[in-house]
C-alpha cells in the first residue's frame, strides 16, 4: 500500500473536517449504545413492577436520545462526505493541469478512452476512499471500542462467547477481499478497453460508415461489453458473499449468547434486561462488521485506482 502513503496528503490536508466528523461519530455511536442499556433497565424495572410514570420516563429518554442521534449522524456525514467531494475536485484539477502540459508523445502512446476512464471511474473510487471508507471505518472502530466496554460491563463471559466465531469470519472475509481486488482490477482494464473502443468508433464514425463496418464494430462492442459485465458480476457476487459470511458469525454468536445467557439468568447471575441489552449490542455490531468487509474492498479498489492515476500525475 505504498501508493496510499504517497498520496496521503490528499486526505490529511482536510484533517479539521475529519476531526469534526469524528467528534460527531463518537457522540452518535455513544448514543446508539446507550439506548439498548436504557431499554434493558426499563425491562428490569417492568419485571419488578415499575410504575407507569417510570415507563414513560424511560420512553421519553429513548426518544430524546434517538432524536439527538439523528442530528449528530447528519453532522458526521456532512463533514466527512464533504471532504470526498473536495478530493474529487482537487484530483480532477491536478489531472487536467498535468495532462495539458504533457508532450504529444504521451497521447500517441495512451488511448483517449483510458484517460477518460481514469478521469471518471478511477477518481470516483479515490473519492469513495476519502469519504464513505473513512466514515464507516471510523464509525466501526468507535462502535467496537465503546460496545466492548458496554458488553464487558454487563458480562465478560458473554463477551468472550461473542468473539469465539470471529477468527473464522475474519479468515473468510480476507479470502473474499483478495478475490474482489482481482476482479476489480480486471473490470477496470475491461472498462478502459471498452471506453477506448467507443471513443475510436465515435471519432472515426465516417470511416466506419464508409466501409460498412457497423456490424463488425457492434460485435466488437458486444464482446468487450460482455467481458466487462462478466468481471463486474464476479466482483458483485464475491462482494455479496461477505454479508452472509458475517451474518453467519453474528448468528453463531447470538445462539451462543442466548444459550449461555439463559443459564446465567436462571442461575440469578444476569438479569433479563441485561440479556436483552447484550443481544441488542450483538445486532448493532453485525452491520459494522459487514461494513469492514466493504471498507476493505473500497481500500483495495481505491489503491488500484490511485496506481492508475499515478501514471498520469
Amino acid at each position: 500500500m505504498d501508493i496510499l502513503r504517497r498520496y496521503l496528503f490528499l486526505y490529511t490536508r482536510h484533517r479539521d473536517a475529519y476531526l469534526l466528523g469524528g467528534v460527531f461519530l463518537i457522540v452518535t455511536n455513544a448514543i446508539m449504545l446507550t439506548i439498548p442499556r436504557i431499554f434493558g433497565w426499563a425491562i428490569d424495572d417492568l419485571v419488578d413492577g415499575a410504575s407507569r410514570q417510570a415507563v414513560l420516563s424511560y420512553a421519553a429518554a429513548i426518544i430524546g436520545l434517538a432524536a439527538l442521534q439523528t442530528g449528530t449522524r447528519v453532522g458526521s456525514r456532512i463533514f466527512v462526505l464533504s471532504v470526498s467531494r473536495r478530493i474529487d475536485y482537487e484530483i480532477k484539477g491536478m489531472l487536467h493541469d498535468r495532462l495539458v502540459r504533457l508532450a504529444p508523445s504521451f497521447f500517441s502512446a495512451t488511448n483517449t478512452g483510458d484517460l477518460m476512464s481514469r478521469m471518471t471511474n478511477d477518481v470516483m473510487l479515490v473519492r469513495a476512499l476519502g469519504g464513505p471508507a473513512v466514515l464507516y471505518f471510523f464509525s466501526a472502530v468507535v462502535l467496537y471500542a465503546l460496545g466492548l466496554v458496554y458488553m464487558v460491563s454487563i458480562s465478560w463471559r458473554l463477551t468472550l462467547v461473542v468473539f469465539l466465531p470471529l477468527p473464522i469470519v475474519a479468515l473468510l472475509v480476507r479470502v473474499l477481499v483478495h478475490q474482489v481486488r482481482d476482479y476489480v482490477t480486471k473490470a477496470r482494464i475491461a472498462l478502459s478497453d471498452l471506453n477506448t473502443l467507443v471513443q475510436e468508433n465515435l471519432a472515426g464514425v465516417m470511416v466506419v460508415k464508409s466501409f460498412g463496418l457497423e456490424e463488425a464494430q457492434v460485435d466488437r462492442f458486444e464482446k468487450q461489453s460482455a467481458v466487462y459485465m462478466d468481471f463486474g458480476l464476479r466482483e458483485a457476487w464475491t462482494r455479496a458473499q461477505m454479508i452472509p459470511v458475517v451474518g453467519l458469525g453474528g448468528g453463531l454468536a447470538l445462539v451462543g449468547v442466548i444459550g449461555f445467557g439463559a443459564r446465567m439468568v436462571a442461575a440469578g447471575n444476569l438479569s433479563i434486561g441485561d440479556l436483552v441489552a447484550f443481544m441488542s449490542y450483538i445486532g448493532l455490531m453485525v452491520m459494522p462488521t459487514v461494513a469492514l468487509g466493504w471498507i476493505l474492498s473500497l481500500v483495495q479498489r481505491g489503491a488500484a485506482a490511485l496506481e492508475r492515476l499515478d501514471a498520469s500525475l
